[in-house]
């Protein structure tokens, strides 16, 4: 009796005097995966995998051809086939769309996923999740190719439409079914009964090596009705949404493309004699699509049909945050409709908590920078710390934000002008006012708190109102202080920039929030930040109140006069600084920083 690719590959292992985490050191493959083919577990391995074991055992041609030979042996392994009258017509399914041509990166993911997929004694069912245009779809097509020959008994695909679709996923549950059914000769015809069609695919799937991409899942409940059961079958899930409750899955998370991987992708479409010529320009389109591969596909597509267009150019053009998002369209392909998708899946949800993230998503816009802090965001949307964590963990799940490290997360670029673009629009208008208010206030009252906890003896700390004192971060001392003004500090000269415009605002709170950065902005040199907000509280206080109600006198005049004139008379050296820090003054350097207490 001939020996089973199993026993073979046992044999030649310890005759190589290797432990199966020794072999698979030498293979790139994994210890699980070793084992489970020399268990029989899976017996048929791609010829692939075959010639990298024996590579990796030095082999012999002749030991080398039995070995593949033995991955042939299918007879005695497979359920006999139903009698001819019955199967002649029948064909085994291969749905698989076409690969993508030039498909570059995610090299540890591939290999990850592809040995899961051949270890698993079971029905291995892998959900790949990530921002709409990262590729999910890709890689997940590209693992199926990969390891297609390891079922031979149908491959199928199914898109699911969850990227456009959320709230009642009955109708496509049943379409899938329907569409299983009817490409494993199981049945044909409309689905009324999911259960009944569950259970008849199901019991139709037992026996044989199935592969199954479920692609652009909307939900775990989307999912289960489809799942088969009996080993020797796999699933490939890929959704925008963290799919966490996905029983016996492993989860993947698709993260954006590294410089080097979206510079070849740029080169693979757009001509790599091309994009090698401009190094620079080539990584700084990639830097402005923020890595994310439907971007720089985007971006190769248009360099490919403009030969006369340079990657500088096309750099140039992306650098506008403002209009970078029309750069990225082509046709009805474009970034900005697949990031619209996912807050559309929200926004339509039949979960309130969704509709709450959506509607709060565009809020974003007024924050700069890549990091969100919890407690800057709860103030921003209106909502203590605990609900504006919820929010922003519902927008993680879809990957419309990242969760960081606890109370931190972090917007993808283009997401950020995606926001600010949805902010906006009149429809934004109510919204973008009242956050801007309360942002300001929150800014204020965090910077007052700060000013105290570094200049405790200056006269300019007298001026903060206590009843703002509530409101702001509990610093503990003043390095903690310094790290959260470093890390806020970008959003404040742009925030009020917007204030100053919006006829809604009430300007003194401009004035609150100037006054108290002189420490910071002259301590930390940001000269002209700080004659910024000089400028902008300035001419808010010279403005008067005719646009606002007057706050409480405690601190208007005295911040009115600090901002227009320089600061209440009293100390030489608290009256030195408005000099220092306005236009024109030739104090610069230590001086300077020598009078910021």
């Amino acid at each position: 009796m001939d020996e089973t690719f199993g026993e073979l590959l046992r044999a030649h292992r310890h005759e190589a005097g290797l432990t199966q985490e020794g072999l698979a050191e030498r293979s790139s493959l994994s210890a699980q995966a070793i084992g489970s083919l020399e268990r029989g577990d899976r017996r048929f391995p791609r010829r692939e995998t075959v010639l990298r074991l024996a590579r990796a055992l030095r082999l012999s041609p002749d030991q080398v051809s039995v070995l593949v030979a033995a991955t042939t042996r299918r007879a005695a392994a497979t359920p006999p086939p139903a009698p001819v009258e019955q199967r002649t017509w029948w064909v085994a399914p291969r749905q698989l769309p076409p690969r993508l041509p030039g498909f570059t990166g995610r090299a540890d993911l591939l290999a990850a996923v592809s040995d899961h997929l051949m270890a698993s004694a079971g029905v291995a069912v892998v959900a790949i999740s990530g921002m709409g245009g990262a590729g999910k779809t890709s890689a997940a097509v590209e693992i199926a190719y990969r390891v297609a020959d390891e079922f031979p008994d149908g491959h199928l695909f199914v898109d699911l439409g969850g990227d456009v679709r959320a709230g009642d996923t009955g109708p496509s549950v049943r379409l899938a079914l329907a569409h299983l059914l009817s490409a494993l000769d199981l049945g044909t015809g409309p689905v009324d009964d999911v259960e009944e069609a569950s259970a008849r695919y199901r019991s139709g799937v037992v026996g044989r090596r199935v592969l199954l991409v479920l692609d652009n899942a909307a939900s775990t409940a989307q999912i289960l009705p489809l799942l088969p059961t009996g080993a020797g079958s796999a699933v490939l899930v890929t959704s925008r949404r963290n799919l966490v409750s996905l029983p016996g899955a492993r989860h993947e998370q698709l993260g954006m493309l590294s410089e080097a991987e979206g510079v070849d992708l740029l080169a693979r479409i757009a001509g790599r004699r091309r994009v090698e010529a401009e190094p620079d320009a080539a990584a700084a389109v990639v830097h402005r699509c923020g890595g994310l591969p439907l971007a720089v596909h985007l971006v190769g597509a248009r360099l490919a049909t403009r030969p006369a267009w340079t990657v500088a150019h096309v750099a140039a053009l992306l650098a506008d945050e403002e209009t970078r998002l029309d750069q990225l369209e082509a046709e009805d392909v474009a970034v900005r409709v697949s990031v619209g998708g996912s807050v559309n899946h929200l926004a339509t949800s039949a979960d309130p908590r969704d509709r709450e993230a959506a509607n709060a998503y565009p809020l974003l816009g007024l924050l700069e920078g890549p990091e969100l802090d919890v407690a800057v965001v709860g103030h921003l949307f209106g909502l203590n710390e605990r609900a504006a964590a919820r929010v922003l963990d519902r927008l993680a799940d879809m990957h419309l934000v990242e969760a960081r490290e606890p109370g931190r997360y972090r917007i993808h670029d283009l997401l950020r002008a995606y926001v600010r673009e949805a902010l906006s629009t009149p429809s934004h208008d109510l919204a973008r006012s009242a956050a801007t208010i309360r942002l300001l206030e929150f800014y204020a009252a965090a910077a007052w708190r700060a000013q105290r906890l570094l200049y405790p003896l200056s006269v300019r700390s007298t001026w903060a109102d206590d009843r703002w004192e509530a409101t702001s971060p509990p610093f503990h001392d003043s390095g903690e202080a310094v790290q959260w003004l470093h890390r806020e500090h970008m959003s404040f000269i742009p925030l009020l920039t917007r204030a100053r415009a919006d006829a809604t605002v009430p300007q003194e709170l401009l004035v609150r929030l100037a006054v108290p950065l002189f420490g910071y902005y002259v301590g930390r040199g940001l000269d002209e930040d700080w004659v910024r907000a000089c400028e902008i509280a300035r001419d808010a206080a010279q403005e008067g109140t005719d646009r606002s109600p007057k706050p409480s006198p405690s601190w208007t005049t005295e911040s009115r006069q600090s901002a227009a004139t320089g600061p209440v008379t009293g100390s030489p050296r608290e009256s030195s600084w408005w000099s220092a820090a306005t236009p024109g003054s030739s104090q610069r350097g230590t001086a300077r920083d020598r009078r910021c207490a």
